[in-house]
């Protein structure tokens, strides 16, 4: 077994824009394991979301978590359950972190993605060959709903006298 760590996260792509549609509300997020030859030690979880954070705003987010291990990544490893299943899980909260984040300091009320279950993801797009892989991650959990609307900004203590 290769031991990892999460060397890093980072922000690829990201944008707020003003929802030109009128359909049904909608969060995708989809996800694929990434390897690069000339990085023998490390491999990364590629996601991209698409989420509708209020009634007027849409976000986009390409996010990518970068793991490092002490040993040579093997073909054996890209190919099993951990790129797909375990790695994704360990950055997907730093994503939702994010996605909170950037609603609030937006000016909309923080908007929380789903929680995801990963194992699933993986067995319903079946077998992949992790080099190209594109999992879509839909919720396990109630269907996501936009955030009540609201002007007001998060409320603070009144000054003291």
């Amino acid at each position: 077994m290769i031991a990892f760590r999460l060397k890093e996260t980072r922000v690829l792509d990201l944008s707020v824009k003003e929802r030109i549609d009128n359909g049904d509300f909608q969060e995708d997020l989809r996800y694929r394991p990434v390897f690069e030859g000339s990085q023998p030690n490390q491999f990364g979880v590629l996601f991209d979301l698409h989420a509708q954070i209020s009634e007027s705003h849409h976000l986009e987010v390409e996010y990518l978590g970068l793991f490092e291990t002490q040993e040579a990544i093997t073909q054996d490893f890209r190919q099993s359950h951990f790129p797909i299943v375990n790695a994704p899980a360990v950055v997907y909260p730093y994503l939702r972190a994010l996605v909170s984040q950037i609603s609030l300091l937006c000016g909309h009320q923080p908007y929380t993605l789903s929680i995801r279950n990963f194992v699933n993801a993986a067995k319903s797009s079946g077998p992949v060959a992790a080099d190209t892989a594109v999992i879509p991650c839909t919720s396990q959990a109630l269907p996501a709903s936009p955030p009540p609307k609201s002007n007001e900004g998060p409320t603070s203590p009144a000054p003291a006298p």
